[in-house]
């Protein structure tokens, strides 16, 4: 099988800017890739617009699990803006039920990275981030706005979840995971499965 690498570049609009890898992938399935990224946040995009916290549509088999710190060993620490294509990954975390305001340089890769990938909707949807811990190392990710009734209904502080999340890249070497869906332990209240 033949494969190639491409790479993307932001536009200056978004600061200093590292050519990220944007995959090793088979020629000629870059678009199949980008159609399946855009109907795979399509979807997501469409749950809050239709039926906030319904996640019957929600492909929850195209997420493989890989550990966040896996994950970070896979791609190296760059400078500035570096951007991947949709890494799907689930990941077993500790809430911690703190949220902040998203960052402006995680704003700005958010942006960046929807751009890239034609889903201008995607950036209204990820307004905050949230504290979550894997094996002791302590991660911000930017989770949809649509999830954090749930997240605060749903689990107490301390409780183990699994993360749906898209790796999008990295600013000034923190990689950013935008967190679609979340699962516990203990059965869902207000949303469908």
């Amino acid at each position: 099988m033949a494969f190639s690498v491409a790479a993307l570049a932001v536009p200056k609009q978004y600061g200093p800017v590292s050519w990220g890898l944007l995959g090793v992938m088979a020629i000629g399935s870059l678009k199949r890739a980008i159609k399946r990224v855009t109907l795979a946040l399509g979807v997501s995009v469409s749950v809050f617009t239709v039926a906030p916290g319904d996640v019957q549509s929600f492909d929850f088999s195209r997420y493989r699990p890989l550990a966040i710190g896996e994950l970070v060993k896979n791609y190296p620490a760059q400078e500035g803006l570096a951007i991947v294509p949709d890494i799907p990954i689930r990941a077993k975390v500790l809430y911690f039920a703190e949220l902040r305001d998203l960052p402006d340089d995680s704003r700005r890769l958010i942006v960046a990275w929807a751009e890239s990938m034609n889903l201008p909707r995607v950036p209204q949807v990820f307004q905050r981030e949230m504290k979550i811990s894997e094996a002791g190392i302590e991660y911000w990710v930017p989770v949809q706005e649509v999830l954090v009734p749930f997240l605060k209904a749903e689990l107490r502080p301390g409780e183990e979840i699994e993360l749906f999340m898209i790796y999008i890249g990295q600013v000034y070497g923190r990689h950013v995971l935008l967190v679609n869906e979340f699962e516990h332990k203990s059965p869902h209240r207000g949303r469908v499965h």
